[in-house]
């Protein structure tokens, strides 16, 4: 008898639940907003029942106001999202949110559903130079390190992972702490297959990355695939940042498919020219009837052919600039696009397509200052886009059979070849990452990238191509961004380079039919500008378009190495720079009939990195003691190894100098291919103008310097590892900058900060110049409206964002000129 009450019992509880009637509500997306950003809630209603439910009301109450939503009707099984705007006007913080759902069933009862939400208020970003760790590995050491953003894969994963899931837990973390992600942007492995370039005896080419980005049916499986990823991309705002395939088209090759073929005859009117075989001409003493002057016609049918490949014709740059529309077009967040190595191609305006930056990596060794030289070559392929930003990039990493060979033998074996036999790239020499630092920083880009995240963090049971095998350059590079990048990021990104006054010819058409070209990262033309620094020179590189466009107005020194073959136009600009006083600095390989006015020789380096060194210093003194008589450069020191680079604005000099003495150290020294070790160095830097003050913007004090009315003259003692400076030279000395501030406000509004650095004449301080804002709440706490920040023409205005549920009472605001420490308090009263 009970067996069958029981029974009874269960049937008929089963029966209610089977029939029962439920609104589920659930959220996804994301659940973290930055500050004053727009939010938005994504919740699910999900219909558990059997039977439609109408009339659903969606309601919650917390600090943040009203949440609300509805639904007419909803079927049984079925489920919808809704939108739903969050107030993100609140103090940063976490929040509890709980909505309930109510909804009529088929008999007219009441449903209802409930779900509790955390929503987090994470920190506005403010003004920061991007600081890019471009790997990916564990996101919170490279931001504990000090770095603004790394890599997250999502194209990736969807090109190789069908059912990736994106983790919005994980990305709501790293929003809170102000990181931010970069995409690596990259083809699905079939694609690359089934579109490939094709040689002239129609045979794919032995690459992967040869993709047919030209071909109408790629782009529009491309599209169709790229379309999926922003659809995921488009969800988060920790994701700001896309790279457009990276190392891509510097692999490229001509392709002779039908489409390639039709799209060139298209473009010149004629076939591909029959000499037409690879990404580089015949060598000019190959080609019949070829000019005896080596000066070309810019409507040479073999000099147009390469013109259109490397500019649109391999379509890479075409593919870089439909990624960043799409982007653009999907991606309603901050965002922004960049495109690496950009300079490795031929010296010709284009790579890149219309990113927002383009970047390029080098490796900081056997001479660190030799990144300079590689952002130099960025900035006149930026010339062919006015308006695009610049990023360098240095990487963590060295070759090792370019530094300490495996198997090579060494009296004093250093202890991380013992720990990593094996190892094929290992980390780079601490003092080489701080000297390629401190000259990243010196040219004017908007960003600095880093690359080797395992060559930094050591990871246990890593079986990553990039060894740890040093630990002392992460905290190189950590001091490095506390001490001089964040404090000084707005400023460093913002000041121009002076008017060039000696420039270095880098020549496409000696690329394409003599084999030149640096590729970004090497040969004579290279170490030209290399010397040039040594000497203290100031060398800008230059493109041959940039000479054809606007020539060469405000230049006094063109110098020309293996500049073999020039076009016609070029040609003339330099002969007329000529005939109006400019001076002609070229190598034995010039044109024939342009005579410089002083001869250099060009140099192919031994391999002994001392040697080189000191061959290319002199090389440079020799040649700046020849010029002298006719120029001087703006910046000059008593010795080669104290290198400077000056930046302007109205009347400062942002003066740079790095030590680059360097010694065989025992990390790679043994082997005697690197000085990676710095040595202490002292001397003078001579600028040519006269200051009425000089200000160490890392110590943030007054140094010591003396001027005659024409020159002005300061002294450097560095000790070793100290191998870099930064001084703000000005005609006069700063006092305490004006700050205006309301004296009080209510909670929800904007508080105007008006700041006006000052000289001691009571002047405004023009120039761009480096301040710091810091705001405390009345609970003392250092609230997302401080920042580090640069006054332009003469101020700086600043909105105070006070919250919604902002901290009644007296809040603290101090800014501090940077150059000088001086500091200037003021209340504000917050009811």
């Amino acid at each position: 008898m009970m067996k069958h009450i029981c029974f009874s019992l269960f049937v008929a509880f089963a029966m209610v639940s089977l029939f029962a009637e439920g609104l589920g509500i659930s959220t996804t997306g994301a659940k973290a907003f930055v500050r004053n950003d727009k939010g938005v809630l994504h919740v699910v209603l999900r219909n558990d029942g059997t039977k439609a439910l109408t009339g659903i009301k969606l309601d919650g109450n917390w600090i943040g106001g009203h949440v609300t939503g509805a639904l007419d009707k909803l079927e049984a099984g079925a489920s919808k999202e809704l939108v739903l705007p969050v107030e993100t006007r609140l103090a940063v913080g976490k929040y509890d949110l709980e909505l309930q759902g109510t909804a009529k069933a088929a008999d007219g009862a009441s449903v209802t559903g409930n779900c509790k939400v955390q929503i987090t208020i994470a920190k506005m970003l403010q003004d920061r130079i991007p600081i890019v760790m471009n790997d990916s590995g564990g996101w919170k050491d490279a931001h504990n390190l000090g770095f603004t953003h790394s890599i997250d894969y999502i194209c990736y994963f969807l090109a190789r992972r069908p059912n990736f899931k994106l983790s919005y837990e994980h990305l709501d973390n790293v929003l809170v702490t102000g990181h931010r992600f970069q995409e690596q942007i990259c083809a699905p492995p079939e694609l690359m297959k089934k579109y490939p370039r094709l040689d002239k005896n129609g045979n794919p080419y032995n690459s992967t990355r040869n993709m047919d980005v030209s071909n109408p049916e790629f782009l529009k499986e491309w599209q169709a695939f790229f379309t999926k990823a922003m659809g995921f991309a488009n969800t988060h705002p920790a994701f700001e940042t896309y790279c457009t395939m990276s190392e891509s088209h510097d692999n490229t090759q001509p392709s002779f498919t039908k489409y390639t073929k039709e799209a060139f005859k298209k473009y010149a009117g004629y076939d591909i020219p029959v000499e037409i075989d690879s990404r580089e001409a015949p060598h000019y003493s190959s080609i019949k009837n070829f000019p005896i002057s080596r000066v070309i016609d810019e409507e040479d049918r073999i000099f147009k052919f390469y013109t259109w490949f490397w500019k649109e014709g391999d379509g890479w740059n075409n593919l870089y600039s439909f990624i960043h529309d799409m982007v653009k077009e999907n991606v309603k967040h901050k965002n922004w696009t960049f495109f690496d190595p950009s300079v490795r191609v031929p010296p010709v305006w284009g790579s890149g397509g219309k990113v927002d930056y383009i970047s390029h990596w080098t490796y900081a060794y056997p001479d660190p200052i030799r990144v300079g030289v590689a952002t130099s070559e960025q900035q006149a392929m930026a010339a062919g886009r006015p308006g695009q930003k610049i990023m360098n990039m240095t990487q963590n990493i060295a070759y090792r059979s370019q530094v300490a060979p495996k198997g090579a033998k060494v009296s004093k074996q250093p202890s991380w070849v013992n720990d990593e036999p094996n190892a094929v790239f290992i980390t780079l020499a601490p003092d080489l990452m701080r000297e390629a630092a401190w000259t990243q920083i010196s040219r004017h880009v908007q960003g600095i990238m880093f690359h080797g995240h395992p060559a930094l963090f050591k990871v246990p049971n890593s079986k990553h191509g990039y060894r740890f095998t040093n630990g002392e350059t992460a905290g190189v590079l950590k001091d490095f961004f506390a001490r001089v990048v964040k404090p000084l990021g707005p400023v460093l990104k913002s000041v121009p380079e002076r008017n060039p006054e000696v420039m270095v010819l880098e020549s496409f058409a000696s690329s394409v039919f003599a084999g030149r070209g640096t590729w970004g990262e090497r040969g004579w033309e290279y170490d030209a500008s290399l010397m040039m620094l040594w000497a203290n020179m100031a060398p800008r590189v230059i493109y041959e378009e940039k000479i054809a466009r606007d020539g060469l107005d405000g230049v006094k020194v063109l110098v020309m190495p293996y500049c073999d073959v020039l076009p016609k136009t070029v040609y003339n600009k330099i002969l007329d720079f000529q005939k109006k006083g400019g001076l002609v600095v070229a190598d034995e390989y010039a044109v024939p009939g342009i005579v410089p006015d002083i001869s250099i020789k060009a140099y192919r380096r031994t391999g002994d990195p001392r040697k080189d060194k000191e061959t290319l210093q002199n090389a440079g003194l020799e040649l700046r003691r020849a010029l002298a008589p006719y120029y001087s450069p703006y910046a000059s020191t008593s010795n080669p190894d104290l290198v400077t680079w000056v930046r302007s604005s109205d009347k400062a000099d942002y003066l740079f100098v790095v030590n680059d003495k360097r010694t065989f150290g025992d990390y790679w020294g043994q082997y005697g291919l690197v000085m990676e070790k710095g040595v202490s160095n002292s001397g003078t830097v001579t600028l040519k103008r006269n200051a009425g003050a000089v200000y160490d913007l890392v110590e943030h004090k007054e140094v010591k310097f003396s001027s005659d009315g024409n020159n002005t003259t300061m002294d450097f003692a560095f000790n070793a590892p100290d191998n870099g400076r930064l001084y703000l030279v000005l005609p006069e000395k700063l006092v305490a900058p004006s700050v205006k501030l309301a004296s009080k406000a209510k909670r929800g509004e904007n508080v105007a900060l008006a700041i006006e650095p000052r000289f001691a004449s009571g002047k405004a301080v023009k120039s761009i110049h480096p301040l710091q804002i810091e705001v405390k709440d009345a609970n003392g706490n250092v609230t997302d409206d401080s920042k580090f920040a640069a006054s332009i023409d003469g101020s700086c205005k600043h909105n105070i964002s006070l919250p919604l549920n902002a901290a009644v009472g007296s809040w603290n605001i101090t800014v501090t000129d940077l150059a000088t420490g001086n500091a200037v308090a003021k209340t504000l009263q917050v009811k």
